[in-house]
C-alpha cells in the first residue's frame, strides 16, 4: 500500500464546530429510522441511488450524493501503532508489540489509538481536514515468515498462534469493548482491517515484486500458516473488514478470488464485514498479473469474488464490466449495502448527541495516560538477550560516565519505525540517558549505513574516557520498508567496524539493537557484554530503554521471531513459500542453529517453572484438555516472566511431518520475589500434518520441565 503522509493536528486544537449530521435534514427518509439494524437501513439507502450513483461509492474516496444525505468519504486510514496524522501517540512498532505478550496491553492500546482516531474524525469538519474516516487498514497479520522481508516489522512476529491473539485484541480494541471507558454498544467506534490476505510477506526479492508475485502455497501450509491469524480476526475478533493483497496466489490473484473470499472468508468463516483491496491491486489483477484480458473483466473478477471496496479507482471500469454483462446490478448493490452497513453502524448519519464516541474530548489525544500507556509498552517489549557477569543494570555509583555512541543513539524518526504518527516529542536514548544521574559523553561514530575515519575515531575516545559504552546499532527504514526487503541479515559493514573498535578499548559495551527484522550479530554476540532488543520502540522508547539499562525497569520481553544466521539467507529463496522447505521457516520448521531462538529473554531476576500437569478433556469437548504450571519469581526483585508453552504432536503415518514445536498458551506475569502463579492454557485439537491422537510432548518454554502425554 502506498504511505501517504498523515494529516496535521495543530498542538493547539481548534474549537470544534457543530456540523449537520446528514438524518437531521432527512428525517422522513425511511433509513434515517434509527430502530432499524443498520444492515436494512443500508439496503434502503442504496436502493434509492441511481446506478450512476452506485460505482462511484465503491472506491476509497467515495463522492457526495446531494439529496440522499451521503456525504463524501474518504475510507482510508492507518492506526498500525498509532493514528497516522501528527501530534498524536505513537506506539512501539508492531514487531516489539509482539515480544511483549500481553494481550491485555494491546487491547488497551487499540483502545488509546480508536479513542484519538474518534478525536480526529469528530474534528474533520471544523480542521477541513481531507481524511479523517473511521475505518482504519489495521492490524497487518500476516507471518513474519522471512527475516528478510521489509514489511516484518508490522506483525507482530512469526507465531501464528500469537499473531492470532494479537490480531483479535487489537480488533476489539479498534471497533469497541467493554474495557474502553468511552464504549458505546450501540455504534462501532471504528472499522479494523485484516490485512493483507493472503500469504502475504514479499516485496520484492527474487526478481520479482509484489504486484507480480505468485505464491505457490501447498494447503497444508495455508491451514497451518497463513490463514489461522484471518480466521481467527473473523470468527473472534468479529473484524467488520478484510484486504486482499497485491500477490497471487497458486495462480489467481487474491482480490480475484472467488474461492478465498466468497467461499472462505464469507461462507466457511460466516464474515459479515466487506472486503477492501490493497492500493490499486485490482489493476494488478490485468496490469502486473494478466490475469484478464481487459479492464473491464479484471474489475468483474474483483467484484465477483466478493471484493466490495476498489483502493484506488479501478472500478470505474465496472461501467465497462455492466455493457458487456460480467457483472449484474444486484452484485454492484449488495458491495454498497455492505459499505455502508458499517457507516451506519459507526454512527455517520445519526444525531452526534447520541454517539457517545462522538463527545471524546479533544484532550484525550497523546493525553498524559497515552504517553504512560506507550511508555509502557515500550518497556514491556524490550528484551534482554545477553547479559554477561550481570553487567546490566548499570549502577550510578560504580558508572560515573557513559559514552553514548551508535548511529540510532540519537535519531527520533528512527525510533517511531513505519506507518506511524508523529507525535508532539521523541524522547531518543541520549535524551532520556542524559538525565539518568550519570556524565553522558556522546560520538554518533557512524552513520546507519556509512561512515569516516574521524567519526569513529571520536567514539573510541569516549569510550576510552567512560566508564560503560552504551552502543546503539541496528536497522532503520532505508534498509527495511514496503517495498524493500533486505538482502543479507547482517548489521551494515560499518557498524560491525564500529563495535569492534569499542570492544577494542577493553571498557564494557552493552549493545542495544533498534530494528524490525531479526539481525545476525553472531560475530558480536560473546564479545559484547550484554545485548539488549529495543525495536523500533515509540515516542518514549529512549525512557524506556535507559530505565532498563539503569535498573529502574526489569526487562522482560520474548523474541517473537527467530534470529538466523547470516547462511540462511543463501539456503532458501525469499520467493519460496514452502514452510517445510530446507532449512525449514521459523522456530516451527527451522533445523539450523540460530544467533537467537523465538522466545528467547533474560531478566533480572530469575524464575522457575514446577508442577506441571495435564487433565484430559471430555471426549466431544472441542479440545484435548488442560495444561497447568506453577510459575515462581526464584529471584530477589520484581519481574515480569512470559511463560510459554510448547507442544510436539504425533505424526500422522505418512505424509509431511507436524511442526517440531508449536505455542499453545503465552501468559506475561507479574512477580514479586517469591511470588507463584499457576497458570492453565486449552490445548486444541491437532490439525493439518499432525494426529489426533498420540504421544504429546509438553515443554515449558525454551529450557523447562517437560511432560509427555498420550491422548
Amino acid at each position: 500500500m502506498p504511505v501517504f503522509v498523515g494529516f496535521i493536528l495543530p498542538a493547539l486544537f481548534l474549537a470544534s464546530m457543530a456540523a449537520a449530521y446528514p438524518c437531521e435534514k432527512l428525517k422522513d427518509a425511511n433509513y434515517c429510522n434509527i430502530s432499524l439494524p443498520a444492515a436494512e437501513r443500508a439496503r434502503l439507502l442504496v436502493a434509492q441511488m441511481k446506478l450512476d450513483q452506485v460505482i462511484p461509492q465503491l472506491l476509497t474516496e467515495a463522492e457526495a450524493i446531494d439529496g440522499l444525505g451521503v456525504e463524501a468519504y474518504n475510507y482510508w486510514s492507518e492506526g498500525l501503532h498509532g493514528v497516522m496524522a501528527q501530534n498524536v501517540t505513537s506506539f512501539p512498532e508492531p514487531i516489539g508489540l509482539g515480544a511483549a505478550f500481553n494481550m491485555t496491553l494491546i487491547k488497551q492500546m487499540a483502545i488509546a489509538i480508536s479513542t484519538e482516531a474518534r478525536v480526529v474524525h469528530n474534528m474533520k469538519h471544523s480542521l477541513l481536514l481531507p481524511i479523517g474516516g473511521l475505518t482504519y487498514f489495521s492490524p497487518n497479520i500476516n507471518i513474519f515468515r522471512d527475516p528478510r522481508w521489509g514489511r516484518g516489522q508490522e506483525t507482530p512476529g512469526e507465531d501464528p498462534f500469537l499473531t492470532s491473539a494479537y490480531g483479535v485484541a487489537f480488533i476489539q480494541g479498534m471497533q469497541g469493548c467493554a474495557e474502553d471507558p468511552y464504549y458505546d454498544a450501540q455504534y462501532a467506534k471504528t472499522i479494523a482491517c485484516a490485512k493483507h490476505a493472503f500469504a502475504y510477506s514479499l516485496e520484492n526479492s527474487d526478481r520479482v515484486d509484489r504486484h507480480h508475485f505468485n505464491a505457490i502455497v501447498s494447503q497444508l501450509d495455508m491451514e497451518e500458516t497463513y490463514l489461522p491469524a484471518f480466521r481467527a480476526a473473523v470468527e473472534i475478533g468479529q473484524v467488520k473488514s478484510v484486504m486482499c493483497s497485491y500477490n497471487a496466489v497458486n495462480g489467481v490473484p487474491t482480490c480475484a478470488s472467488d474461492a478465498l473470499f466468497n467461499g472462505l472468508v464469507r461462507s466457511d468463516w460466516s464474515f459479515d464485514g466487506f472486503v477492501v483491496s490493497d492500493c490499486d491491486a485490482i489493476a494488478d489483477i490485468y496490469s502486473s498479473h494478466n490475469f484478464t484480458h481487459t479492464r473491464g473483466q479484471a474489475a468483474a473478477a474483483a467484484l465477483n469474488a466478493g471484493v466490495d471496496l476498489d483502493c484506488g479507482t479501478f472500478y470505474l471500469f465496472l461501467l465497462d464490466s455492466l455493457v458487456d454483462r460480467l457483472v449484474n446490478e444486484s452484485s454492484l448493490r449488495i458491495a454498497a449495502e455492505r459499505l455502508f452497513t458499517q457507516r451506519f453502524r459507526l454512527g455517520m448519519f445519526d444525531d452526534p448527541a447520541r454517539n457517545r464516541y462522538a463527545s471524546i474530548p479533544r484532550t484525550a489525544v497523546n493525553s498524559p495516560a497515552h504517553k504512560a500507556l506507550a511508555l509502557e509498552a515500550a518497556r514491556q517489549s524490550l528484551v534482554l538477550l545477553r547479559n554477561r557477569n550481570n553487567v546490566l543494570p548499570l549502577s550510578r555509583t560504580s558508572t560515573r560516565t557513559i559514552a553514548v555512541i551508535g548511529p540510532n543513539s540519537n535519531n527520533p524518526l528512527t525510533l517511531l519505525g513505519n506507518y506511524n504518527g508523529i507525535p508532539h516529542h521523541v524522547v531518543t536514548p541520549l535524551e532520556a540517558l542524559k538525565g539518568v544521574g550519570v556524565k553522558v559523553l556522546f560520538a554518533e561514530g557512524s552513520r546507519v549505513h556509512n561512515g569516516t575515519a574521524e567519526a569513529m575515531a571520536a567514539a573510541v575516545d569516549a569510550a576510552r574516557q567512560a566508564d560503560a559504552v552504551l552502543l546503539f546499532l541496528g536497522l532503520d527504514q532505508s534498509i527495511e520498508r514496503e517495498e524493500l526487503d533486505r538482502k543479507n541479515l547482517t548489521l551494515p559493514a560499518i557498524q560491525e567496524k564500529l563495535a569492534t573498535a569499542l570492544i577494542a578499548t577493553g571498557k564494557p559495551v552493552i549493545l542495544v539493537l533498534i530494528n524490525g527484522g531479526p539481525v545476525d550479530i553472531a560475530s558480536l554476540r560473546d564479545r559484547v557484554d550484554a545485548v539488549l532488543e529495543a525495536w523500533y520502540p515509540g515516542e518514549l522508547g529512549g525512557t524506556a530503554i535507559a530505565e532498563a539499562l539503569f535498573g529502574d525497569y526489569n526487562p522482560g520481553g520474548r523474541l517473537p521471531v527467530t534470529f538466523y544466521p547470516e547462511e540462511f539467507a543463501a539456503q532458501i529463496a525469499m520467493s519460496n513459500m514452502d514452510m517445510r522447505a530446507k532449512p525449514g521457516r521459523t522456530y516451527r520448521f527451522y533445523t539450523g542453529e540460530p544467533v537467537f531462538h523465538f522466545g528467547e529473554g533474560l531478566s533480572y531476576t530469575t524464575f522457575s517453572y514446577s508442577n506441571p500437569s495435564f487433565v484430559p478433556a471430555p471426549r466431544g469437548a472441542g479440545f484435548l484438555g488442560n495444561y497447568s504450571i506453577v510459575v515462581t519469581n526464584t529471584g530477589g526483585r520484581e519481574g515480569s516472566d512470559v511463560f510459554l508453552a510448547f507442544v510436539s504432536r504425533p505424526a500422522l503415518p505418512s505424509g509431511p511431518a507436524p511442526p517440531i514445536k508449536e505455542l499453545f498458551g503465552f501468559e506475561r506475569v507479574l512477580l514479586q520475589p517469591n511470588q507463584s502463579v499457576a497458570l492453565t492454557f486449552p490445548l486444541s485439537e491437532s490439525k493439518g500434518a499432525a494426529a489426533a491422537a498420540g504421544v504429546f510432548k509438553i515443554a515449558a518454554g525454551l529450557d523447562g520441565p517437560a511432560i509427555t502425554v498420550t491422548i
